[in-house]
């Protein structure tokens, strides 16, 4: 045949992800470009405010996730039931998965409590006072 229909399917599939992707990560620039919701200058700030703000999931949460998700990855095993894994393995993750959700949990909250109060300070010290005005001009 011409086409492969069950790889037609997967790549229909494929598409629809990274659109959906594409929109998920992207749809804000999307919204301010096509609709002028913002001028120039606010989505400058915009950008900088952004990309400052995933500083901190680049810096602290991602190491987190690599090394837990190894750490994981050795001492279950995929793809089996828990009833079939080793119980001291599945006791000893329950009991690291719960204290890290504690720590992600609490340096959750630090950001979000001072985050807003010391954000303006943030801005200023990175950019200067044109850039923590607002305008970014």
């Amino acid at each position: 045949p011409l086409v492969d229909w069950t790889l037609a399917r997967l790549t229909w599939s494929f598409f629809k992800q990274s659109f959906l992707k594409q929109i998920l990560t992207e749809g804000e620039r999307y919204v301010m470009t096509f609709l002028n919701v913002l001028s120039f200058g606010d989505q400058g700030v915009y950008d900088i405010v952004n990309n400052l703000g995933s500083m901190v999931a680049r810096f602290i949460f991602l190491p987190i996730e690599e090394s837990f998700y190894i750490f994981f990855a050795k001492v279950l095993e995929r793809g089996r039931d828990v009833k079939s894994q080793k119980q001291d393995n599945v006791t000893i993750a329950a009991e690291v998965l719960e204290c890290l959700l504690k720590l992600v949990l609490v340096i959750g909250l630090i950001i979000a409590v001072f985050g807003g109060a010391y954000s303006h300070l943030a801005l200023d010290i990175y950019g200067g006072f044109l850039l923590s005005s607002g305008a970014g001009k």
